[in-house]
């Protein structure tokens, strides 16, 4: 464009020299004496020349002598040109700000989505223990009331009050993430940690039965009293992590189902040197001191042996659980008048599973 632009100006200046009357003085006075007139001399300057074809009623306008006009027209056609330039010339600018506009765009989205990306590896690596417990939601249950409303309103008052020594908890009778009982104690129990917290009452009556116990050569040491429910998560997802969530909640590990939440249970070992011994507790004076006496210090065995469909917890001879005296002797009685020593705390208050 630019080109035919400076060609077109330097034809009309050409044009324009060529057809004035100055630029012929020395053929002037030949030219007339031959019969030649300005109006011949000007048509042959301008219709020779190519310029002239675009120039609307050029031939009139040369035919008529107003060559003026004809390069009035041709100036004109200039301007228009330079305009049409300059117009092309502002359109590529702004096609160029354009592009260059977009890649800034992009550009900053992809620096925004790296900042992003680098500040959540931040967060998922200073959290990593956090999210891995969130991404295993289903490993313990979470359950916070009863789901079966027919047979929670059948039980009575205190198998559902979670501060009453009768509480029921199991799977479908679960405490709150954030239960703390109350009343709970610090006693001395010759355990095997440095403190073992229980409910106060039980405490007292637990002081009294392995004072009886040891009154007859017999050594009951505690291995665990109460515990809160993320202590109870914790040991359960090492559980789960070794044996599986079947096996963690068909012996009563899991999280808001576990008795030791309630401060009421206790565990016990007749030898604290080794609490992993392959005796089985039942099989030890302990286990069957225990079996015998418990319940007249308001302690009953909670998962007897053979009742597992009952309770929904495997067998399990060390796990004592406090009732009341008044309770616990109620059920040892039932069960002597049923000829069943394994008599259970559910089968005593007729709770459904």
């Amino acid at each position: 464009m630019t080109e035919d632009k400076n060609t077109f100006e330097q034809e009309l200046e050409n044009i324009k020299k060529e057809s004035k009357k100055t630029p012929f003085p020395d053929d002037i006075d030949f030219e007339m004496e031959n019969g030649t007139s300005d109006k011949t001399m000007n048509d042959k300057i301008v219709h020779a020349n190519p310029l002239f074809d675009n120039i609307p009623d050029s031939k009139e306008l040369i035919e008529e002598n107003k060559v003026d006009d004809v390069f009035r027209k041709l100036e004109e056609t200039a301007a228009d040109l330079k305009i049409h330039e300059q117009i092309e010339a502002e359109e590529k600018k702004k096609v160029k700000h354009k592009k260059k506009t977009t890649i800034v765009i992009i550009l900053s989205i992809l620096l925004v989505i790296a900042i992003s990306l680098l500040l959540l590896s931040m967060y998922a690596f200073k959290n990593r223990e956090e999210i891995k417990k969130a991404v295993q939601p289903t490993l313990v249950p979470t359950i916070e009331a009863s789901t079966n409303e027919d047979d929670s309103y059948k039980l009575p008052e205190e198998l559902l009050n979670q501060n009453s020594l009768q509480v029921l908890v199991d799977s479908t009778h679960t405490l709150s993430k954030d239960f703390v009982p109350q009343n709970l104690a610090t006693p001395y129990l010759n355990s095997t940690t440095d403190v073992i917290q229980i409910n106060a009452e039980a405490g007292e009556m637990a002081k009294q039965m392995k004072a009886a116990a040891e009154s007859e050569g017999i050594s009951l040491t505690v291995t665990s009293g109460y515990m809160s429910y993320q202590e109870i998560e914790e040991k359960a997802m090492d559980i789960i992590s070794l044996n599986g969530e079947e096996y963690a909640k068909a012996n009563g590990y899991l999280p808001g189902s576990n008795e030791h939440q309630t401060g009421l249970a206790i565990d016990f070992t007749d030898d604290p040197t080794n609490i992993n011994s392959d005796t089985p507790f039942n099989e030890t004076a302990a286990g069957q001191w225990l079996y015998a006496h418990a319940h007249e210090y308001g302690f009953i065995l909670r998962y007897p042996q053979g009742k597992e469909s009952i309770t929904g917890v495997n067998f399990t001879p060390n796990h004592f659980r406090y009732v009341g005296v008044d309770v616990a002797n109620a059920i040892y009685n039932k069960g002597l008048e049923l000829n069943d020593p394994n008599y259970t705390f559910e089968e005593y208050y007729n709770v459904q599973k």
